[in-house]
């Protein structure tokens, strides 16, 4: 998902490189309404889920810019491999994405 956040692309290009990635790997679809949000002092929390993110979402076509902060979730939910989410928040810089999540990925 990190490799996907670069200026120029949409959320809903971010999007579509998460689920193809997590649903290449499990071999089945992984059907989630999003993979993260925009964060900030004009962004105020979306745990609600469904039409109601406006983040990285399929037919989100918000162009990413730098400067923008996300909080990103990668989540799988799939009783027959276990579910698990993994999130971090990164920004959006002029070549990419920077990860500002410190937390050791051990």
């Amino acid at each position: 998902m990190r490799a996907a956040i670069r200026p120029g692309r949409t959320a809903e290009d971010v999007y579509r490189a998460w689920r193809s990635s997590v649903d290449a790997e499990l071999g089945v679809p992984n059907d989630r309404h999003h993979c993260g949000y925009p964060i900030g002092i004009g962004f105020p929390p979306a745990w609600v889920g469904g039409n109601t993110v406006i983040g990285l979402r399929p037919g989100n076509v918000m162009v990413l810019r730098p400067g923008m902060t996300f909080y990103i979730q990668s989540w799988v939910i799939r009783q027959e491999v276990g579910s698990h989410v993994v999130c971090d928040t990164v920004l959006v810089t002029e070549d990419g994405c920077e990860l500002l999540t410190a937390t050791a990925r051990r």
